[in-house]
């Protein structure tokens, strides 16, 4: 334990060229991403009313910053065993859909034109498990696609497009959208803020609980190779009110898309949210998930992450204690198979006495993948009272298969209870044997012995359509890294 308090989050990286993209000269030519971030924002105010003059400040800033702090490598150490170089190694492009038409044109940003190229047939997301029932916000390649779009509620709550509320609602929007920007946010988050197109705008008022879940669906479809999406999203519940949230990004298993998503959310005095998160984008998938959490006082929030499918999957979760008594759970699995490349960053900010946090997260390596999981509970000078829990599992299953493993306590307060785990390791060869022993296969036993592994964080979900859904392809992708196996997921 130190002496003195350090901060929670490393310092920034030293400042880079300015240069997005890759190292060639003749990458270094190609417009950057202030040239095409101007050249977008004049296409939609051909089309869209002028906002608050605040969120075209936030996009001036968030570049600025980026263009200081520019990409960071492994010598970051918050980036150590994070290969940044297979999203930088090429130019990187803005996705910019196509332009409306001039007597269809509509007066919002959310109801831009489909982008040409786009095959999307709205019917088929409006109908992705249609057995669930809840809210749904579905964005195509950013943008809101208000046809395959349902809202169930109605009631003291907004639920609906972020881009058309800066322009119906900007005051309202402008107290929440980028307050908990903090200087040593990543580029991937700094460029989503200077460069974001649409998103989810969910607010609940005081007392109110939304009856449904809300379901937000992120697509990627018919990308070039150098495209990047990046999703926004905003959720506020405010005093007293209660919120689940459901977060699915996915794409069709043939293309390939880039994703660097933002995730604000603030649980007010005694509000309740929980979000889920599945990342399920299958092979050429990249995703740069950046998600920011406030809680005031006598707060509850709960977030559950499946990382499922990527080539490339980093998240990074940050939750911060604004107020006493206040309470969160982080729950969390990861597969990394073939070469994949999965990262989970978390941090805990005890800023506040007589607060509780709980952290479980179990990940599975095999083939080449590569693992890391980075959890820190900071506990500050005043937080007193402070009761922290954490704990990583892992499982090897080739010997090519690379876990790195990183819980982090940093104390600077007396009266707390705090502890933190990590285990890696092979599946126990006696519980191999003991199912082998009553007949069952030797893939089957590795199989199932995986999959109660796993249903420890899955099975936290509520009995509904989506944890059947989540159950399931869980179990398909622990059955695929071990072919042969054929064990029931029932």
């Amino acid at each position: 334990m130190s002496s003195t308090p350090s901060p929670p989050i490393a310092d920034p990286v030293p400042a880079k060229s300015p240069a997005l993209d890759g190292q060639s000269q003749e990458d270094q030519r190609a417009p950057s991403y202030r040239e095409q971030m101007l050249q977008q924002l004049a296409q939609r105010q051909s089309v869209a009313p002028v906002a608050l003059p605040f969120f075209q400040e936030r996009r001036d800033l968030a570049l600025a910053a980026f263009e200081r702090q520019g990409f960071p490598d492994r010598r970051h150490e918050e980036w150590k065993y994070t290969p940044v170089s297979r999203l930088t190694r090429r130019a990187l492009r803005v996705f910019s859909p196509a332009a409306p038409a001039a007597s269809g044109a509509s007066t919002a940003p959310a109801e831009s034109a489909r982008p040409s190229k786009s095959t999307t047939q709205s019917s088929t997301w409006s109908k992705w498990l249609p057995d669930f029932d809840a809210n749904r916000l579905v964005f195509v390649n950013g943008m809101f696609d208000r046809q395959a779009s349902q809202i169930l509620d109605q009631g003291a709550f907004s639920i609906g497009s972020l881009a058309q509320a800066m322009v119906e609602q900007p005051d309202t929007v402008a107290t929440w959208f980028d307050a908990l920007a903090a200087p040593d946010w990543s580029a991937f988050a700094q460029l989503n803020t200077a460069l974001h197109q649409d998103g989810a705008w969910i607010h609940v008022q005081p007392g109110v609980a939304v009856p449904h879940p809300i379901l937000i669906l992120d697509i990627a479809e018919n990308l070039q190779a150098d495209e990047v999406l990046f999703p926004r999203h905003l959720l506020v519940a405010e005093q007293g009110s209660s919120v689940r949230v459901l977060h699915h990004s996915l794409k069709a298993e043939d293309q390939a898309s880039r994703m660097f998503s933002v995730v604000e959310t603030f649980v007010e005095r005694n509000a309740s949210v929980v979000l889920d998160t599945v990342q399920d984008g299958g092979r050429a998938a990249d995703c740069i998930h950046h998600i920011s959490v406030r809680q005031d006082r006598d707060s509850r929030f709960t977030a559950r992450t499946f990382c499922l499918q990527g080539d490339l999957i980093r998240n990074d979760l940050r939750v911060r204690f604004a107020g006493e008594n206040a309470e969160c759970h982080l729950n969390g699995f990861y597969l990394a198979a073939g070469q994949d490349v999965v990262d989970n960053h978390l941090l805990i900010d005890h800023a506040v006495p007589h607060c509780q946090s709980n952290q479980l997260y179990k990940g599975i390596a095999t083939d080449q993948g590569n693992a890391v999981f980075n959890g820190k509970i900071f506990v500050r000078p005043n937080a007193q009272k402070t009761n922290a829990y954490q704990s990583n599992k892992n499982l090897l299953l080739s010997a090519e298969a690379t876990i790195n493993t990183k819980p982090q306590l940093e104390i600077f307060a007396d009266d707390v209870k705090c502890s933190h785990g990590a285990t890696s390791g092979q599946l126990n060869p006696e519980s191999v044997f003991y199912l082998q022993a009553r007949g069952i296969l030797e893939e089957t036993a590795k199989t199932l012995l995986l999959q109660a592994f796993a249903a420890e964080v899955a099975t936290e979900l509520p009995e509904d359509a989506f944890r059947e859904y989540v159950s399931q392809r869980l179990f398909e992708r622990i059955r695929q890294v071990l072919p042969g196996a054929d064990a029931q997921t029932s």
